[in-house]
């Protein structure tokens, strides 16, 4: 991997075939190789597990399923994450004709043995589905299903397939294939029995796996997730989860003392396999001669009664390496064959890791129990020159447990991770909370990470379980001052299986892990609703409880304080939940337990749960359930805000006698997960943090710390907090955005903050990992993989290229283009007072267009308290508002107090690539943490864009799309991909034809690209030069668009401008609401309100003013939540589109509308909208599809007018309003349109009314004319064919109008246009009043033309009538159609 993209796959270009992946994309990186072949690492793991994607992580811009790491080709049906099977990834094909289709990439092997595992379901109805392993889109290991057989493509048998198992629908079959690639041959076996052996494939390399349902199936098929997995190099992974449990996986044996097969006991992943279950047995694996040092781990469980245990390793049936265990000890076997004691007084019935370090180059090996080193240099026997297989007796008293058995060849590197340079706190233990949970397939996955320009890490999309990434990490942290390292660690549900899961970490394992402490961040929040009988409590302890003395708390590794092991617990009230009849305190029992092996108690640090009516509540609680301190895990505000919490909380502390450990968050953001836009601090405030803690919090609390060492009950404690610790948050929430690890963001830069304020360290360097250091830790995601980039790196402030697009001066009073509450200009200057809260500034003007606008940049002073900005916006995309994407933005320390300079301060909308696009309707700026009596002064507001360097402007239904362009013989050609996937499409290349497929809804398409048929829907149409392949990528024009999405494509070459938009819904002519059913309304006569019953039997007012009488409903706020409810008859929403409330108010406020449809009043049913102020009554017009629970029956409305006192106005009405009670005839609508518009660019005709010609008459030459979707079409059916304004004056002056620019479209032969005029003085029509035009023929896109009249002598006066015609049709036979889009007769310099 040191030339990234050296190499191309082949699979990448097939994708690419059907057009470039959306862009903006990820920048590519520098130097990677994906080939494989330059892999100096023979143990890979490629793909281990099928990542998961809940409901609410869809893709956001088409509603499908996503999965990280794989492609979907879902355009015969749809990709699922099916719930049972442990969430496996199903393919749903709908159609007999198309497929759906899964492609997972992996760097490419090119050679050594691999072994790949799926478990797949088979449904009815299957035909020609597939499963294979891929070069590129060659399948030389192909498995195939049809309607009776899973067969392999094996070329010595006849047909070329070999027929394997005849299936059961809806049963699930593993298939398990050992493929070599240097005799490039493989194995296949099925539920663990082998079916085939040698057969011959041909290939270079393998560098994807392919799932497919095929063309003609129409059915369901699914792998299951958790045991999916490709591997190289590894000579036994096992961990006994594979399969029915019933039959031994394949190549191992399980014998008597009497060398006989013997029934095989059930066994799962966790609870490992059973051997000795009836007498003495031997499990063993026979994996061929090997020569090479390597390293040997398992897991191990013996229970009590336990006599004689032997697991390990022979060559032709001699030791090689071996231990014992008897009743009490492990043993190892010494080169003389005699048992040497290496753990005394083992734990009974609890899992160990075994793991040794064999060294057949020096005859030696080195033994670890539980991750801590026994013994190093232990002699081998002297003829132990080779291994071939591994051996566990055990059934000598009692049997014995194996699970987690990996065995490899020992690999190291001379380019392995430098030794760090330990630079210590000061006075301070320092912590970093840790999210392990980023092995590609085991979470969410890294795709979410991808997308965004500042969360993805340096150290690339790493293996969590990786060694050597963990000693990258505990360099990073030691040279930063880092003490302590504190993972989530998920202890669920072990007790309820009768045996723990095993516990491992791979920080134990790491070279450099003796240079820090590790503390467990005990996560039992998913302990909610589990409860177990009165013993339950007693079997976690024992199960799980033991294993964190042994495992954990007796490493000197460990964290303590004090000399007591620190345990962090995030859900700890759960664990009453779990517990509710335990006998004892478990957290007191515990402890008793650590005394009883000579450990302190440990020191539980409980998180501030959620449960609780505050923090003080939570406290009292926590302490009564035997809590040593709380702590926070994220401080999700601001910075000034999180600083405020914990001084809060060190108060709280002091109070109660108790501890706190503060925590200093990056932030809180986890819009890659959850898609809600929240807060993410910069370095200069994560630092002015940090610098917070040492002056005002370090101190209180070591006051704290020797309070309650006084209060000590000595005879239980020995020790209390010695040191203060500090947690930051987080270490790698990548997803959730609160991270300090290294990013593509922000660098090192919140790491060398630590470094810098809480050290003596000094300055010093950062080093990374290069390409090919990384490549032995980034292998389960495909690194390289580019997808939707949704945050963009857009820069606190503008780039130094960028100008200003939009700028507001406020010289003129009368039009400053934005608004405010108590506001006023003056020389210039906004002026806003303010009150307590938010001070909100709305944008008046309209047709704002976003396109290549970075930042807004507001120039102003901050004369008081504000403290961070939240801006709204809505576009026809998005209102970021009842998405829960609303920007924050803090204002920096510098500026958040009071001052007299004016600042620059940046909102960077552009990061939001996904919301922030097209035109807006509405943006508002609100200033939060404002104080009465302050003020806000604004001295212009600009938006800052990039300037476009593309030739050609593409807007898709109205918003500039960042897209390449093509052009193709004057036309602009579009990257057939890169399109589709803005419009929700779906793209097949059919390989074996050569066919692009592109599905949108109900339409489908096909074409060769090059070829003059495009076929959609069934139908063939001829549409030469459409479509091009180059490089890879299929570039359409906008013809096949058109055809295939249901647009209106106008192409304008003077502007370079390429327009596609919906013509899927017709023109509505403007109607009110009048003319709508009136389902229900209110409209504020004489009403009593109640202000002591705010229940469900009367209308009521609370923490406000309410009066209603002749229609008008008065109000005034008088606190923070201030409400009015109305009881309603039983409405039937179903007769309801729209709710419409009638409101003025002296100020801007966001109003919440709750309403009971069956489940009471809740936030659940309720929807907010901004009202802003206004002298007059205002329309708020809700369209109740975006209501949330707004269906059914309604039977009473509650509104929160803002959430502040002092805000006064009236209500008019709330009103639902229905459809339309009649439909508008053609006499109505022309009644009601003037065909004719008189705007700022001159006299327009837009064609938007259907059976309207828009003030335009037809020659008897045109046919079949029709007005539909903005077009005016006709067929011509003979000679001199023309449209003429119908007007009989247009009363225009040619000196002020000189150009006609019409949008044709002209599907005929004729190639040139004439546009006639008359006047007063030549009122006769003839070719000298004419300009002559030059279009393209035979082509359904509609093309902007400009015929400059004034080049005509004649065009002078006052103009009556103008007339297009297709010139040269009287030459021709043959006819065709013409669209007119629209015709404008334009004023001069327009």
């Amino acid at each position: 991997m040191k030339n990234i993209f050296a190499k191309v796959t082949a699979i990448g270009m097939a994708l690419l075939l059907s057009g470039t992946i959306i862009s903006p994309t990820v920048p590519a990186l520098a130097d990677v190789d994906i080939s494989g072949e330059k892999d100096d690492m023979d143990v890979k793991t490629y793909l281990n597990e099928i990542a998961y994607s809940p409901e609410n992580r869809l893709e956001d811009e088409d509603g499908r399923l996503r999965i990280s790491g794989w492609d979907f080709n879902q355009i015969g049906g749809e990709v699922t994450s099916l719930s049972s099977e442990s969430l496996a990834l199903g393919l749903n094909d709908t159609s007999s004709v198309l497929p759906v289709e899964a492609t997972r990439e992996f760097e490419a092997i090119t050679y050594g043995k691999a072994e790949l595992y799926f478990d797949i379901t088979i449904g009815t109805g299957v035909k020609d589905a597939s499963v294979s392993l891929r070069n590129g889109t060659d399948s030389p290991i192909y498995y195939g299903i049809d309607d009776k057989y899973i067969w392999v493509k094996d070329p010595e048998e006849k047909n070329g397939r070999k027929n394997l198992v005849s299936y059961k629908a809806d049963a699930r079959y593993l298939i398990y294939t050992v493929f070599d690639m240097d005799n490039k041959t493989f194995d296949v076996y099925i539920d663990n029995v082998q079916y085939a052996s040698d057969i011959s494939f041909t290939a270079d390399k393998i560098d994807n796996f392919f799932f497919s349902s095929g063309n003609e199936t129409v059915g369901k098929l699914s792998l299951k997730r958790d045991t999916f997995s490709l591997k190289r190099g590894y000579w036994i992974d096992e961990s006994f989860g594979r399969g029915n449990g019933g039959t031994l996986p394949a190549n191992w044996t399980l014998k008597n003392s009497s060398e006989k097969d013997v029934s095989v006991p059930y066994y799962t992943a966790k609870q490992g396999i059973k051997v000795g279950t009836s007498g003495t047995e031997t499990l063993s694996r026979c994996f061929g001669k090997q020569t090479r040092d390597f390293t040997a781990e398992f897991y191990i469980r013996i229970p009590d009664g336990c006599n004689d245990a032997t697991f390990g390793f022979t060559n032709d049936g001699k030791n090689v390496f071996q231990l014992k265990a008897d009743k009490n000890s492990l043993y190892y076997i010494d080169s003389s064959g005699s048992p040497v004691v290496c753990y005394n007084n083992y734990e009974k019935d609890l899992w160990y890791i075994i793991w040794a370090d064999v060294k057949l180059s020096t005859k030696t090996f080195d033994l670890y129990v539980d991750d801590k080193k026994v013994k190093s240099d232990i002699p081998l026997p002297k003829d132990a020159d080779a291994v071939d297989r591994f051996s566990v007796t055990g059934g000598n008293g009692a049997p014995v447990y194996l699970t987690g058995i990996q065995v490899y060849p020992t690999e190291t590197f001379d380019d392995y991770v430098p030794e760090p340079n330990v630079t210590s706190s000061d006075g301070v233990d320092i912590g970093m909370q840790y999210f392990g949970l980023w092995n590609e397939g085991g979470h969410f996955g890294w795709d979410w990470v991808n997308d965004s320009d500042f969360r993805r890490p340096l150290d690339g999309f790493y293996d969590e379980d990786s060694v050597e990434h963990w000693d990258w990490q505990i360099k990073y942290w030691v040279e930063h001052g880092i003490d302590y390292v504190a993972p989530c660690w998920y202890a669920l549900g072990q007790w309820t299986e009768g045996v723990s899961e095993r516990v491992r970490h791979p920080f134990f394992k790491a070279k450099y892990s003796d240079k820090m402490k590790f503390a467990l961040l005990m996560e039992t929040s998913g302990w909610a609703g589990w409860q177990t009988d009165e013993n339950g409590a007693e079997a976690w302890l024992q199960q799980v409880g033991r294993q964190m003395i042994e495992y954990y708390f007796k490493d000197p590794r460990y964290y303590t304080n004090g000399g007591r092991p620190v345990v962090f617990m995030f859900g700890w009230e759960q664990i009453q939940n779990a517990f509710p009849n335990a006998k004892e305190n478990i957290l007191d029992k515990l402890g008793d337990m650590c005394e009883a092996e000579g450990l302190k108690r440990p020191l539980y640090i409980l998180h501030f749960g959620e449960g609780f009516n505050n923090w003080t509540d939570s406290v009292t609680k926590g302490k009564a359930f035997g809590g040593d301190a709380f702590y926070h895990y994220s401080m999700s505000n601001w910075s000034q805000h999180a600083v405020d919490a914990n001084l809060e909380n060190i108060d709280i502390a002091k109070e109660n006698r108790y501890y706190y450990v503060p925590t200093v968050s990056t932030g809180f953001d986890d819009y890659s997960w959850n898609r809600e836009v929240g807060y993410r601090r910069s370095s200069d405030q994560v630092k002015w943090e940090l610098e917070q803690y040492k002056d005002k919090m370090e101190p209180e609390l070591k006051e704290i710390s020797k309070e309650l060492y006084k209060n000590l009950d000595k005879e239980k404690y020995s020790d209390t907090f010695e040191t203060p610790m500090l947690n930051l948050a987080t270490w790698n929430e990548w997803g959730e955005g609160h991270y300090y690890g290294p990013s593509e963001g922000f660098g090192f830069s919140f790491l060398d903050d630590v470094r810098d304020v809480l050290t003596d360290g000094g300055n010093h360097t950062d080093v990374t990992p290069d390409e090919h250091q990384k490549d032995r830790f980034n292998n389960l995601y495909p690194y390289w993989r580019k997808t939707r980039v949704r945050e963009v790196n857009v820069g606190e402030t503008q780039s130094k290229d960028a100008y200003e697009k939009y700028t507001w001066n406020f010289d003129d009073k009368n039009s400053p283009g934005w608004s405010a509450d108590s506001s006023s200009i003056d020389n210039g200057v906004m002026k806003i007072n303010t009150g307590d809260g938010r001070a909100i500034l709305s944008l008046e003007d309209k047709n704002i267009d976003t396109a290549n606008v970075t930042h807004v940049k507001i120039r102003m002073k901050n004369k008081g308290s504000a403290n961070s900005v939240l801006t709204s916006i809505k576009t026809p995309f998005w209102d970021t508002a009842s998405s829960k994407r609303t920007i924050h933005t803090q204002l920096t320390v510098q500026n958040m107090k009071d001052s007299d300079d004016y600042i620059d301060f940046y909102i960077p909308v552009g990061e939001y690539a996904e919301f922030w696009r097209g035109i807006l309707d509405e943006m508002n700026i609100s200033f939060d943490g404002c104080k009465s009596g302050e003020s806000i002064e604004i001295d212009s507001i600009s938006f800052m864009a990039l300037k476009d360097e593309k030739s050609v402007s593409v807007k898709l239904d109205g918003w500039t799309c960042d897209t390449d362009v093509k052009m193709v013989n004057g036309l602009p050609f579009l990257p057939l991909r890169s399109v589709s996937d803005k419009w929700k499409g779906q793209i097949w290349y059919e390989a074996q034809t050569g066919k692009v497929w592109v599905k949108s809804g109900n339409t489908i398409t096909k074409f060769t690209p090059g070829s003059e048929t495009v076929e959609c829907n069934g139908k063939e149409y001829n549409l030469p030069n459409s479509s091009i392949l180059e490089d890879g990528t299929t570039w359409v024009n906008a013809e096949i668009l058109a055809l295939t999405f249901n647009k209106q494509a106008v192409w304008d070459p003077d502007e370079k401008t390429l327009l596609l938009n919906d013509v899927s819904k017709d023109y509505e002519v403007p109607r009110s609401n009048e003319e709508r059913k009136k389902v229900w309304s209110f409209e504020f006569d004489s009403v009593t309100w109640n202000d002591d019953k705010p229940d469900d039997t009367w209308n009521y007012s609370s923490g406000m003013d309410m009066s209603a009488a002749n229609g008008i409903g008065k109000f005034s706020t008088s606190s923070t939540d201030p409400q009015f409810a109305i009881n309603t008859p039983s409405i039937d929403l179903s007769q309801a589109k729209y709710l419409c409330i009638g409101v003025q108010a002296n100020k801007t406020f966001d109003m919440q509308i709750f309403y009971d449809t069956g489940s009471g009043i809740n936030e659940g049913n309720s929807y907010t909208t901004t009202v802003k102020s206004s002298d007059s009554i205002q329309e708020i017009m809700i369209d109740i599809s975006k209501m949330p629970g707004f269906s059914g029956t309604m039977s009473r409305i509650r509104i929160d007018p803002g959430t502040e006192a002092g805000i006064t106005g009236s209500f008019d009405y709330i009103r639902l309003y229905g459809d339309f009670e009649k439909e508008l005839t053609d006499e109505d609508i022309a009644e009601r349109v003037n065909s004719r518009e008189d705007t700022d660019e001159g006299v327009v005709w837009n064609f938007n009314i259907n059976s309207i010609y828009d003030g335009w008459q037809l020659s008897t030459s045109l046919a079949n004319v029709t007005t539909k979707n903005g077009i005016l079409s006709a067929d011509i059916i003979c000679k001199s064919p023309f449209f003429e304004t119908a007007q009989g004056n247009l009363g225009v002056n040619a000196a002020d109008y000189d150009k006609v620019k019409f949008s044709l479209a002209n599907s005929t032969d004729s190639t040139h246009a004439r546009v006639y005029f008359v006047t007063d003085d030549e009122p006769i029509w003839s070719e000298d009043k004419s300009v002559e035009v030059e279009i393209l023929n035979n082509n359904s896109t509609c093309i902007v033309y400009t015929a400059d009249l004034s080049s005509n002598a004649k065009y002078n006066g006052n103009v009556k009538a103008l007339r297009l015609a297709i010139e040269d049709m009287k030459y021709k036979e043959k006819g065709g159609r013409i669209g007119i889009d629209y015709i404008k007769l334009l004023k001069k310099n327009k």
